[in-house]
């Protein structure tokens, strides 16, 4: 149901202002009237946040995953942790700052053995060789394919080439030629495809050079070896950091709030559940000294909506909000509609065996997981909607596409062979299955319109609850009494009903027009909306569309695996894969189209007759957790 809530002010000193915010946000029943979802923080929060992030990641490659991992912390630790979660993070960074600039000399040492490599035969250090001031050598390589060509050509015109090595495509060496030879030269090396390496400058010939490379080359692999065993150490200490930034980021939540202030006191204004209002006052008073005073709500504002449902409702809620949030002065729709989602989507899983399958994956996702948020109500109305699912399935006698009459079997156990369980075959006489969804949509439709009645009766709109409700229940009623019950007098009854149902839509659809001619062309186009019922209904046809695919792409798996299941040695295995992926297949898209067609019904077959929405929740100032699930009071 939808509860009441309350403006209020809070009031106190300037100094105690951020104990008020903490106190606030750990209460976890007041709303800001400057309320986001998903605040933008100033760009060093961010900066500090990803820093935590990369330090968690960095070293959770140390320590085992746990598959289920679920930690709770007490209230005290968590406000403690602040010291010894930078403490720690310092260490991280300096570990993986070792490993960084390791990792770039390493890249750098590497290219500079790769570029020397095929130069470490030369016979004379290439810095003195750069100080040559008549004599120019030009480092490089020449394609192996010209270079006999290449030497002779050089050979002949007086100039030298010394060769280092070569492999399958080139030669490598050094050419030297005089300078007033040098447009010749240049003519040569480039019809000879001769390209030009720059290499450093050193006072000792390369191959001299090459053991203090690979000593810094193991250095280096030493120093990095050292950071990830002081990485691996800290990693014992990962929770604590997980903490640091579920910590760091709820800090800077309140950092965000934005206080008014006099010359002495502080104040923020918000909303609070009627309900709650009691127990915030007690609770704060224990915390932080402060004042509270009650502010009227003014007639253009907008309220939050603040709704309290038992568990079974609660998470159909989340259904609801992906819609629109209710406004507060409507009915709250989630009681009806969690009933109506919870029975619809078991007729469209429709199956014993995927039904317990829902049961088993999502009680042990709930049990071990212990996901939150959104993730959380949808794992538990799929929880929910594993009974419905397996209840219909004992109706149509469905077991994984397999045909099993449970009470048959029971009572042949107790010697009576006759029982049944099975009252609708899709598959085999589809006529009972779709009177059967087209009578549950009809009244999925009435208790939207009886819905409607609540509400205009509390706004005490007769007129449109008379137009736009009564009238079509009427209808609705009448016409399924007709078609159904065959005594005359009945029959009047019925007919009677629709008249009646008719003169209403006639009279008060125009309610809000000018003139009789006005109202009259209101209240015929009033009438014309029988298709619009008639094309409601015909929508619930998609329960029979949805339990038949499911029923009949389970039975083809089975098929399947039963044909292959025929071949020799492998036929077990291949029927074992066929009917595992088969299942799996129909079970993941039977999930998804009961969840997207269910909802389908609910927003515009029942939604639409009644339901206005447009309201904003009621989201109390609270710890955002993306690390911890939970925060304990201290015991």
């Amino acid at each position: 149901m939808i509860v009441p809530v309350k403006k209020i002010r809070l009031l106190t000193a300037i100094s105690e202002q951020g104990k008020l915010i903490e106190a606030l946000q750990h209460e976890s029943k007041f709303m800001l009237f400057e309320h986001e979802n998903d605040p933008s923080l100033p760009s060093d929060i961010n900066n500090e946040l990803r820093a935590i992030e990369r330090g968690i990641k960095a070293l959770s490659k140390y320590k085992k995953k746990k598959f289920f991992a679920y930690h709770e912390v007490k209230q005290s630790e968590f406000n403690t942790i602040e010291a010894e979660g930078k403490a720690l993070l310092s260490k991280i960074n300096s570990a993986l700052k070792t490993i960084e600039n390791a990792e770039k000399e390493i890249a750098e040492l590497q290219a500079e053995i790769k570029t020397l490599t095929p130069y470490l035969n030369l016979s004379v250090a290439t810095k003195p060789l750069s100080e040559l001031v008549r004599t120019r050598i030009v480092i490089g390589q020449v394609p192996l394919n010209l270079f006999e060509d290449f030497a002779k050509e050089a050979d002949e015109k007086g100039h030298i080439f010394e060769e280092s090595s070569r492999d399958h495509e080139f030669v490598y060496g050094a050419f030297g030629y005089e300078v007033v030879y040098e447009s010749q030269a240049l003519i040569l090396l480039n019809s000879y495809r001769f390209t030009e390496v720059t290499l450093p400058l050193y006072d000792t010939k390369l191959k001299a050079l090459l053991p203090e490379l690979n000593d810094n080359l193991a250095n280096n692999d030493k120093a990095i070896l050292e950071a990830k065993d002081s990485l691996k150490a800290l990693s014992n200490d990962e929770e604590k950091l997980r903490i640091y930034y579920d910590y760091y980021y709820n800090l800077a939540l309140r950092k965000l709030v934005v206080t008014k202030t006099t010359e002495r006191v502080a104040y923020v204004e918000g909303w609070v559940r009627e309900d709650e209002f009691e127990t915030l006052t007690k609770n704060l008073e224990n915390k932080v000294d402060c004042d509270i005073e009650e502010l009227a709500v003014q007639n253009e504002e907008m309220v939050p909506t603040a709704t309290k449902n038992n568990k079974l409702v609660k998470p159909f809620e989340s259904i609801t909000n992906m819609f629109s949030v209710p406004n507060p002065n409507e009915l709250d729709p989630n009681p009806a509609m969690s009933v109506w989602y919870w029975i619809i989507f078991g007729i469209m899983m429709g199956d014993m065996g995927y039904g317990l399958a829902l049961l088993i994956i999502f009680g042990l996702f709930l049990k071990l997981a212990k996901p939150k948020g959104g993730l959380k109500d949808l794992a538990t109305i799929f929880l929910y909607s594993s009974i419905p699912s397996i209840i219909f399935g004992i109706l149509t006698g469905s077991f994984f596409g397999v045909s099993v009459d449970l009470l048959n079997i029971v009572g042949k156990w107790f010697g009576n062979p006759n029982l049944t369980s099975v009252v609708l075959q899709p598959v085999e006489d589809p006529l009972p299955m779709l009177i059967f969804s087209l009578a549950l949509g009809i009244a999925h439709i009435i208790t939207g319109l009886v819905l409607k009645i609540i509400n205009d009766a509390r706004k005490r709109d007769i007129k449109s609850m008379l137009a736009d409700a009564v009238s079509w229940i009427l209808i609705l009623v009448g016409l399924v009494i007709a078609v159904v019950v065959k005594n005359q007098i009945v029959l009047y009854v019925a007919y009677g009903m629709i008249g009646i149902g008719a003169i209403f839509i006639l009279l008060f659809s125009g309610r809000d027009k000018k003139g009789i001619i006005g109202k009259a062309l209101a209240g015929l186009g009033g009438l014309y909306n029988v298709t619009s019922y008639l094309s409601d209904v015909l929508s619930y046809s998609r329960l029979l569309a949805l339990s038949l695919s499911t029923a009949v792409i389970a039975f083809t798996m089975n098929l399947l695996a039963g044909m292959v299941g025929g071949i020799p040695v492998v036929g077990i295995l291949f029927a074992a894969i066929v009917y595992l992926i088969g299942h799996v297949f129909n079970f993941a898209m039977g999930l998804l189209s009961a969840y997207v067609h269910d909802g389908r019904l609910q927003y515009l077959e029942f939604f639409g007759k009644f339901y206005e929405g447009g309201g904003y929740e009621f989201t109390p100032f609270s710890y955002k957790l993306k690390y911890v699930n939970a925060i304990k009071e201290n015991e």
